[in-house]
């Protein structure tokens, strides 16, 4: 397999020195691999097409979980954006082009050895804090929301959301949450959910929860 991490010991090793030349080096950049399949008459856009339907189906597969413990630790957290996860898919093509996953990394490496390396993850971390929306006011905002609810709690007078106005407002703060995301997606593209998407994977995600639900004999939704 291609490991970078083993490879990279290999005496014949070479180094991309060029991050746009697909044919320059033993590393290169997803977008370089696609332009030399293109130029060799593959259908890429299928292949896309696959590799996002893999990614999507895996991460329904532990929402149910997921949505389970987060709602546990954090059951006050209305806008759900408590905290976030960069992942690493590693995915194997075959002969066929076939993409078949071979593990997800939660911790990928951002190591910057090579000047590949530095244009790629840099990105990904730019756009990635681009996305989250962090900066010194929401932090500051948060911190007066959470001194305000204690002491209206140590007075005897914080009242609890009904599920209805609970409902309301994560339906809202998601809305103006994904338009935020749309307009500053950079180089990310949105995979799920859509209107579409959740039509279309909608008896694989009800097949998640209720597959949870029997062997952990609990609730997820």
């Amino acid at each position: 397999l291609t490991n970078y991490a083993i490879n990279k010991f290999n005496p014949n090793f070479e180094e991309n020195r060029d991050p746009t030349n697909a044919s320059d080096g033993h590393k290169r950049s997803w977008e370089a691999v696609q332009n030399h399949l293109r130029k060799e008459g593959h259908d890429v856009d299928t292949l896309l097409s696959e590799i996002e339907d893999l990614i999507v189906k895996t991460l329904i597969a532990v929402q149910p979980s997921l949505s389970h413990f987060y709602h546990s630790c954090q059951p006050e957290d209305i806008e759900n954006s408590m905290c976030f996860e960069v992942l690493g898919f590693d995915v194997m093509l075959d002969h066929k082009l076939q993409p078949w996953l071979l593990e997800v990394n939660h911790a990928p490496s951002f190591a910057t050895e090579s000047e590949l390396d530095r244009l790629v993850k840099t990105e990904v971390l730019h756009d990635t804090f681009n996305l989250l929306d962090m900066n010194p006011e929401a932090r500051r905002q948060k911190k007066r929301d959470a001194k305000e609810k204690m002491e209206l709690r140590a007075m005897g007078v914080s009242k609890k959301a009904t599920v209805e106005e609970r409902s309301a407002i994560e339906l809202e703060v998601a809305r103006a949450r994904t338009v935020w995301e749309d307009e500053r997606l950079g180089s990310y593209k949105r995979l799920y959910p859509s209107e579409a998407k959740e039509r279309e994977y909608y008896h694989i995600h009800d097949a998640a929860i209720n597959i949870w639900e029997m062997l952990m004999g609990g609730t997820s939704r």
